[in-house]
């Protein structure tokens, strides 16, 4: 498997092969209400429930249904909404005939992120869906993190996104419906949720043609 990054401009893919600077953006530059091309509902979230039958509600993001009968909203499509914290636990309850006891904690976390797609192959296809032009593959993923590591005085923590069907959510924890992606993420949690402009050594990545 291989890593990609995908880039609306050529000048951005030179960048990254040539090196220079790049822009991180915090997680919340990709939440939205609706789920569209890299723009999910899914971000900032982080949401577990251990014990609990919690699923996500059709057409309604941001909301979720537990045990067939509470509707707890908690995005609203506002990264600082959750950033204290919340929890809420089940004792000796039934829904719907069913016993459920467990408990939901949820918060907001506002990291910078940095994604790239795991594949075999670059597609014109996904470019396509993410609105992107251009593809580099990536030739040195551990130069490329020790610079960034080193710019923003944080260290990374890096690995696969996974999907799943149910609600709970982290920064790789997805919706199934965003599998498409692929995806491969670094996050740094830094004080400030500001997007930064971090320095690339050359010698990292490859242009690629679809």
């Amino acid at each position: 498997m291989k890593y990609y990054k995908y880039l609306e401009e050529l000048s951005h893919a030179k960048a990254w092969v040539d090196g220079g600077e790049i822009p991180i953006k915090p997680a919340g530059s990709y939440l939205s209400l609706e789920r569209e091309g890299i723009m999910t509902p899914d971000e900032v979230l982080q949401l577990s429930a251990p014990g609990l039958p919690i699923t996500p509600i059709k057409d309604r993001p941001g909301h979720f249904d537990i045990g067939g009968m509470v509707d707890v909203w908690v995005s609203g499509g506002d990264p600082c909404a959750l950033r204290t914290g919340g929890r809420m636990t089940f004792e000796n309850c039934t829904f719907n005939g069913v016993p459920v006891n467990g408990e939901l904690f949820m918060k907001g976390e506002d990291p910078l992120i940095l994604c790239f797609t795991k594949a075999d192959s670059a597609e014109k296809e996904l470019a396509d869906r993410m609105g992107k032009n251009f593809v580099v593959e990536i030739t040195n993923l551990e130069k490329i993190k020790a610079s960034i590591d080193r710019c923003l005085g944080v260290e990374g923590v890096f690995r696969d996104v996974l999907y799943t069907a149910s609600g709970e959510r982290n920064h790789f924890l997805k919706n199934d419906e965003d599998s498409w992606q692929q995806e491969f993420r670094i996050i740094w949690h830094t004080i400030t949720a500001e997007d930064c402009w971090v320095a690339l050594p050359p010698g990292c990545a490859k242009i690629v043609d679809f």
